[in-house]
């Protein structure tokens, strides 16, 4: 199903989040009020078991640079910096997104909430509040200075064809420094390449992919930690989908269920010059933080 709606309402949307026609995904943005705060972020305490990964042939690109698997972690005052580590401040963001974008009958029950890095096609980094449902995955733009939701974007489990994980890797003649740390590529792709006009557009939302990987605050050492982290949010994501399959199955009266294809390989991300994301990236421009006085 693929929708694109925006909210009722006078609320003022920002889009930063590019705006287009995605195979079962759906677009929509909106501000709400600030309820009960929930503490537990993640509604599913059951431990998702580890998912059986398929290897990716030819992968030892040569012409491409891995980084580590693990990212370094931040200092204690730059972590302050993140108004996503004030007390309350994620619980309630929780709490409105989930009251802004979550449809019952849509979406089923709430698997759990996790807060990471989007990484565009352009290689900028941007903060999401990811929420995983029995039927979809819900990726928000939340604003943590305002206290609201700015826009959100659906991507059914029935869209999924494939994950790939693994480390990040660029070209060797990259000016860009490999990123360190492992992600996640949600793919829906079918089989289909971006475009040459595509893949050089900054604003481009056709891009059949999602890649994500974990938020800065991941070393945070909080109860929190595990909400900032990808492989936590990776298990819980494969685990809804294959859950979802399953069901399927089940009701076309069909015993077998294939699980999702995991592709074990590198990510690689496709850029070369990258001097507008390595500002933007340092800068940290795409998490909300407070900047010598002014928050944004």
């Amino acid at each position: 199903m693929t929708d694109k709606q925006e909210p009722n309402g006078n609320t003022n949307i920002e889009d930063n989040l590019d705006d287009g026609s995605v195979p079962d995904v759906s677009f929509q943005g909106g501000t709400l009020s600030l309820s009960n705060v929930e503490t537990n972020l993640l509604h599913d305490e059951r431990k998702p078991t580890a998912p059986t990964s398929l290897p990716l042939n030819n992968v030892n690109n040569a012409n491409f640079v891995r980084g580590r698997p693990k990212s370094a972690p931040l200092s204690p005052v730059v972590q302050d910096g993140f108004y996503a580590s004030k007390m309350g401040r994620l619980e309630s963001a929780v709490l409105e997104c989930k009251k802004a974008t979550i449809k019952d009958d849509m979406d089923g029950e709430v698997h759990g909430v996790w807060l990471l890095t989007e990484i565009d096609h352009w290689d900028n980094e941007k903060e999401r509040l990811i929420i995983v449902t029995s039927n979809s995955l819900l990726l928000v733009k939340y604003d943590f200075v305002a206290g609201a939701v700015r826009q959100f974007q659906r991507i059914n489990h029935i869209a999924v064809d494939a994950l790939q994980i693994g480390v990040f890797s660029y070209p060797q003649k990259s000016l860009v420094s490999p990123r360190d740390g492992t992600g996640l590529r949600i793919i829906w792709s079918h089989g289909r390449q971006p475009t040459f006009m595509e893949r050089w557009n900054p604003f481009c939302s056709t891009i059949p992919w999602l890649t994500l990987t974990s938020h800065p605050l991941e070393h945070s050492g909080t109860r929190e930690a595990e909400t900032y982290q990808i492989d936590p949010f990776k298990n819980a994501y494969i685990q809804a989908i294959n859950n979802w399959r399953i069901k399927q199955n089940q009701a076309l009266n069909n015993v077998s269920s294939s699980p999702v294809t995991i592709v074990d390989a590198p990510i690689e991300c496709d850029v070369m010059l990258g001097l507008a994301s390595t500002v933007h990236n340092q800068s940290r421009l795409g998490f909300y933080r407070e900047r010598g006085g002014v928050s944004f």
